[in-house]
């Protein structure tokens, strides 16, 4: 049963792409372990079957400052467009939660609100700080024509609450319309991995980046990672890559900087002596 059911994924995933195939996948799973719990089967043959889809793996991708500045400049994008990137930029928060987020959930110090999505089976209560930059840009979303009763954020363009699939389809025009239509993309380090398209979840890498370098100090990967529902390998992997390997090359690059410098003044001393 195991090597049909791995035929059975990689049928689907030529017909339908390998998310669904293993979507497929892990549905049979799930149904097999209810199976199995209730003695109706002697195992689960579909728990061995491994997924083949790997672009979910995406602790190492965030968005860049050239990849916000490319966006925001983009010709003709719609402001609230705008408006979103730069509230996930500043929350972290997700899709769901970024466009339900109403100003009562919002004080002096930090956001609060039950999330959207369900972690391990419950609905997380998501609390996160708020950091520099972000009380400006909640005084500027303030002034952003609504439609009176209107409590949301984020407005679009008539005043009215975002909905989440139109906003799926516009980040995803836009994107392909930023950077003269080059789109925003992490390219693969090695040559055997692909570039991949930036996602607007990946701007929550974005934020933890801010709370990773927070002035007087920043938050330790684990309070970083109750912040975000992530685990603490997720953002020890953005730290090392954005923020430790960062800070050794600009202290590599000041060492140098001071090490041409003395040398420059050792060699316009000697000139003087000499003369």
């Amino acid at each position: 049963m195991v090597s049909k059911l791995v035929k059975w994924r990689d049928d689907a995933a030529e017909a339908n792409g390998p998310r669904a195939a293993d979507e497929q996948i892990k549905v049979v799973q799930q149904m097999c372990a209810w199976g199995l719990l209730r003695g109706l089967l002697l195992c689960n043959p579909a728990a061995p079957v491994p997924r083949i889809y790997k672009g979910g793996n995406r602790e190492e991708i965030i968005w860049t400052p050239e990849d916000c500045a490319a966006w925001d400049a983009t010709p003709k994008i719609p402001r609230y467009m705008v408006d979103v990137r730069r509230l996930v930029e500043f929350t972290g928060l997700r899709r769901a939660d970024l466009i339900a987020l109403t100003w009562d959930e919002i004080s002096d110090t930090h956001i609060a609100r039950t999330a959207s999505k369900k972690s391990r089976g419950k609905r997380r209560r998501t609390v996160m700080p708020i950091v520099p930059g972000l009380k400006a840009l909640l005084e500027e979303l303030k002034t952003r024509p609504r439609t009176p009763g209107v409590e949301t954020v984020l407005v679009n363009a008539h005043g009215n609450p975002i909905a989440g699939p139109s906003l799926t389809t516009n980040f995803i025009k836009w994107r392909a319309e930023a950077k003269n239509k080059q789109g925003i993309w992490h390219r693969g380090t090695y040559d055997d991995e692909p570039d991949r398209a930036k996602t607007l979840h990946d701007l929550r890498g974005t934020f933890a980046t801010k709370l990773m370098t927070l002035p007087g100090g920043s938050l330790t990967d684990d309070q970083i990672a109750t912040i975000m529902g992530w685990s603490v390998k997720q953002v020890a992997a953005i730290r090392k890559v954005y923020v430790d390997e960062a800070a050794i090359v600009v202290a590599i690059g000041r060492r140098i900087a001071d090490a041409l410098e003395n040398e420059v003044e050792n060699d316009t001393g000697s000139t003087t002596l000499s003369g």
